[in-house]
């Protein structure tokens, strides 16, 4: 699922802080991914001579070299700081999620991926926003002066100049105050190939921000009596495997047990051919179920492709032209599409 917007970044100007209360000691399952994992979080708040030793005893041997995982960790740094976990969410031998807080006070969930035989070694560790964690970041107000409007844009503007600089931002910023633009630039590249510089309008791939489009049209038709969430997956793919055991709640909650798209057989794939939602469902069509359905919660893209195509059984129309019509649209969407390489469409970053 592709969705793409005018601004990758909004940036609103919080003049708060953490406060600097420490989490309460975190109970650590036993096992192999358990130990890479802590030593993960671990490696965050040592120097890069300890992240280089982490990165060759904790991670699966892949393609990445070392070096490239530390320019990533650079990144990363600069996004979150080190981050503290909080809440061991799910643990298993190869997959954990776990809940922490960045250095800025807000909640995160780390996904991670483990190797499916011992030693379970890290092969991937993926962001997602977390939810408030019981209450939300507790924050102060910052001592000093509230900053005026030409200080607040001169100040993101260095910080943004300097990153462009070090190439670690390319992309669009709006910075608002009471709904008025204070600024609106872009730095960095659309496209390297082409040396196509960003704008203020270029549009950018939001990732899984677009499975927020999906809930809302998921709701739309409930609210419509088109579909209801207690309805068995196989109302409305019957020949998919399980669909019988799946219901509409557990793909939109992450509870389904269908696998993710992402896969070995998506490494394979030409990805040429994956221009539309439903042609990524051969990817996990044949995929084992990671667990249960509704036994156990696990990120999946896989589900909601499937949630794409049931929207597009119920409602009678493609995916893509029931999100353009019925969500984007209404609300005043006028950049936001699901474009398709090479069907023409204009001002698209490239990532």
């Amino acid at each position: 699922m592709r969705f793409t917007s005018v601004c990758s970044l909004i940036v609103a100007v919080a003049l708060v802080a953490p406060v600097g209360a420490a989490e309460p000691p975190l109970s650590w399952p036993t096992g192999e991914l358990s130990a890479h994992v802590q030593a993960w979080f671990a490696q965050q708040h040592a120097d890069e001579a300890s992240a280089r030793l982490f990165f060759s005893h904790h991670m699966a041997p892949s393609g990445v070299s070392i070096d490239e995982r530390l320019r990533r960790r650079r990144g990363m740094m600069e996004r979150t700081g080190a981050l503290t976990p909080i809440e061991v969410l799910e643990s298993g031998p190869a997959s954990m999620q776990v809940r922490a807080r960045t250095a800025e006070g807000e909640v995160v969930i780390a996904m991670v991926e483990g190797e499916a035989v011992t030693p379970h070694r890290l092969m991937g560790i993926r962001i997602e926003a977390g939810g408030d964690a019981g209450g939300g970041p507790r924050r102060i107000s910052v001592p000093g002066p509230t900053l005026s409007d030409a200080d607040a844009v001169a100040g993101l503007t260095r910080v943004l100049e300097e990153r462009a600089k070090a190439d670690s931002f390319a992309g669009a910023v709006l910075l608002a105050r009471d709904g008025k633009p204070l600024l609106a630039r872009a730095w960095g590249l659309a496209d390297r190939v082409q040396q196509t510089p960003n704008t203020a309008t270029t549009r950018f791939n939001l990732g899984s921000i677009g499975k927020v489009f999906t809930r809302v049209a998921l709701a739309q038709l409930a609210q419509a009596n088109k579909l209801s969430l207690d309805d068995k997956l196989s109302r409305y793919l019957p020949d998919f495997p399980h669909a019988g055991d799946i219901t509409l709640a557990m793909l939109a909650e992450h509870r389904s047990g269908v696998g993710d798209i992402f896969n070995e057989m998506y490494e394979k794939s030409d990805h040429s051919k994956l221009r539309h939602n439903h042609d990524y469902l051969a990817l996990i069509r044949h995929q084992p179920l990671w667990f249960e359905p509704g036994t156990k919660a696990r990120y999946s893209n896989g589900g909601y492709v499937l949630l794409g195509e049931v929207i597009a059984k119920a409602s009678g129309e493609d995916y893509y032209d029931y999100l353009q019509r019925h969500v984007f649209a209404p609300a005043g969407m006028k950049s936001t599409g699901a474009p398709i390489e090479g069907d023409g469409a204009q001002h698209v970053a490239r990532g």
